[in-house]
């Protein structure tokens, strides 16, 4: 369709537009307050760690370099949703978003299958499970993308896609795939304490952290979930949540798990999650 037509569906869906761009800003401020207040944890418990570490390089890539791209995205919403943006620009923006959503959470489910992996004492069955359910959830997400872009509409619609019914199902692996991991963090904790070997601030803060983002997860999936069923032009708005939600999940594991071992004054950034000497 012509850029006209593209202007005057823009113009029809002023509501739409105005909730994409609220959203977009309200997530971007956020992002920035929760970068702002954990920026001091982040000088004391991040900073002084050597650059060779892993634990390093993936705060930064949680914090800073999700922000510089959330930003952008800020800075070029209004165009997005103006009716005048090209059709290249309208489908890159909106792969780049939900591929860098899925990094996200992949990042952060990451961590809670090291914290899994470690509480089962490295056992090489639970870690093929969960490696499995993970690449699951990549893969979906590539089909799913797939098929969105083969059928939408960018040179009218942008980023304006109704999100699929089907979507909805292909993606119940991201609930299996947090109940899976949340489940056995907890069970395992439990198990833990009821033995007299689990009683440490460690467990605590495993069953904590798990359950937090763990219902995090699951209300954002729901929010996912109504928007599939009343296929919702405002789906694009949960990338946006997701990118401050799961920045801020994961900046806080890696600073809770860098404070509770700088207490112990223990140095090992890397395997933070693995060398939980918890067992008997």
């Amino acid at each position: 369709m012509s850029t006209a037509d593209s202007a005057t569906f823009f113009q029809s869906h002023t509501d739409c537009v105005r909730d994409i761009r609220t959203h977009c800003l309200a997530a971007l401020v956020f992002h920035i307050w929760d970068a702002a207040l954990t920026f001091e944890d982040e000088i004391e418990y991040i900073w002084p760690i050597p650059w060779k570490y892993t634990v390093k390089i993936l705060y930064l890539f949680l914090r800073h370099v999700n922000l510089i791209i959330h930003g952008a995205y800020g800075l070029s919403i209004s165009h997005l949703t103006s009716g005048y943006a090209s059709k290249s620009a309208c489908k890159l923006s909106f792969i780049f978003g939900i591929v860098m959503m899925q990094i996200l959470h992949t990042c952060v489910e990451s961590l809670l299958a090291l914290r899994a992996y470690a509480l089962f004492n490295k056992s090489r069955y639970v870690a093929i499970l969960l490696s499995l359910l993970m690449a699951a959830e990549f893969v979906n997400m590539c089909i799913s993308v797939s098929e969105i872009v083969s059928s939408a509409s960018f040179e009218t619609v942008c980023i304006l896609i109704p999100v699929a019914r089907k979507t909805l199902s292909s993606g119940i692996i991201v609930p299996i795939t947090q109940t899976t991991l949340v489940g056995s963090i907890t069970f395992k904790s439990i198990v833990a304490k009821y033995s007299g070997w689990g009683r440490t601030p460690l467990v605590s803060l495993l069953i904590r952290e798990g359950l937090a983002i763990y219902l995090l997860t699951i209300f954002l999936f729901g929010l996912a979930a109504i928007c599939s069923f009343r296929e919702d032009e405002r789906g694009i708005s949960l990338v946006f949540w997701c990118m401050s939600i799961m920045s801020t999940c994961g900046c806080r594991l890696l600073i809770n798990m860098e404070r509770l071992g700088r207490k112990r004054e223990l140095r090992v950034p890397v395997e933070l999650t693995t060398q939980i000497e918890i067992f008997e």
